[in-house]
């Protein structure tokens, strides 16, 4: 009787063992299975957040620099335009008022001519 005690005690005691063991590497692998996967998640969303930080950065920096290129044209052909339109103003004045001067000149001197004549 003593002996069977003794067994039925060493198996109980090996299975509650197992059992504690058991549930011991149940929790463990889950309690890790869970860290993973809050890992991943968080690596996923920092990776997710940066990926959009730098998309937008880039597409911010393409837009700026688009912006300054055609305000840089835009800014350049104005001033051509004006010189451009300058120098031609100034040329046409200047064409106009020797040709006036020319047609005065003449003017003048014929009439000159015409008082000589004209004694």
């Amino acid at each position: 009787l003593y002996t069977k005690i003794n067994i039925v005690v060493v198996v109980v005691v090996i299975i509650v063992v197992v059992v504690v063991v058991v549930v011991v590497v149940v929790v463990v692998v889950v309690v890790v299975v869970a860290v993973v996967v809050v890992v991943v998640v968080v690596v996923v969303v920092v990776v997710v957040v940066v990926v959009v930080v730098v998309v937008v950065v880039v597409f911010v920096v393409v837009v700026v620099v688009v912006v300054v290129v055609v305000v840089v044209v835009v800014v350049v052909v104005v001033v051509v335009v004006v010189v451009v339109v300058d120098v031609v103003v100034v040329v046409v004045v200047v064409v106009v008022v020797v040709v006036f001067i020319f047609v005065v000149f003449v003017l003048l001197l014929l009439l000159f001519l015409m008082l000589l004549l004209s004694y």
